[in-house]
């Protein structure tokens, strides 16, 4: 805002549980692979280094806003722990004896598709914008950085389709590129 730019980010606060990792089968390092389950809207993973399983819901709209980024309420909610933890007892029915490990929550930056954006502000000459990544901006450090370089050197974007996150593509009349849960 000091500079007189908005972008359409708003701040999100996914919640998360965590319960006692299952014991693998025979060989295998981890009880099961990620499972994400688009129909009852949730996903779980095995974090085998921590000991526990991580559940939380896929949809971006059922976490709540954070009206003051500065402030972040570490409480989660009852309800979702009850819920999440439902959600993935009856898909994965062993872990209704798993006790419970934990919990958080945290912060997602997110654009109205749940893409980042990514590029040049063409009302600002030589200013780039990488947001808006959705939790998942760790993981796509290194194409990100390398397709900023190459934009930011007037050579061919490699790293990403700068196209498709273009950072005033809601303004376009195509409208937004993203899906539901930012697929």
């Amino acid at each position: 805002d000091a500079a007189g730019i908005e972008l359409p980010l708003s701040v999100v606060r996914p919640e998360q549980i965590f319960v006692r990792m299952l014991e693998p089968p025979a060989g295998a390092r981890v009880p099961h692979a990620v499972l994400i389950d688009l129909a009852a809207g949730f996903y779980t993973r095995c974090e085998p280094s921590l000991g526990r399983t991580r559940a939380s819901y896929i949809d971006y709209a059922r976490d709540r806003a954070v009206p003051d980024p500065d402030h972040l309420d570490e409480v989660i909610d009852a309800a979702t722990v009850r819920d999440v933890r439902g959600l993935l007892e009856t898909r994965l029915p062993a872990y209704a004896s798993s006790p419970d490990a934990g919990w958080q929550a945290a912060w997602y930056t997110l654009t109205p598709d749940a893409q980042p954006l990514l590029g040049a502000l063409e009302e600002c000459p030589g200013l780039y914008v990488a947001t808006g990544f959705s939790g998942h901006g760790f993981k796509l450090a290194p194409s990100v950085g390398a397709g900023l370089a190459q934009l930011m050197t007037d050579r061919a974007c490699t790293g990403f389709d700068a196209s498709f996150f273009r950072p005033r593509r809601f303004n376009a009349q195509a409208g937004p590129a993203g899906r539901a849960f930012g697929l």
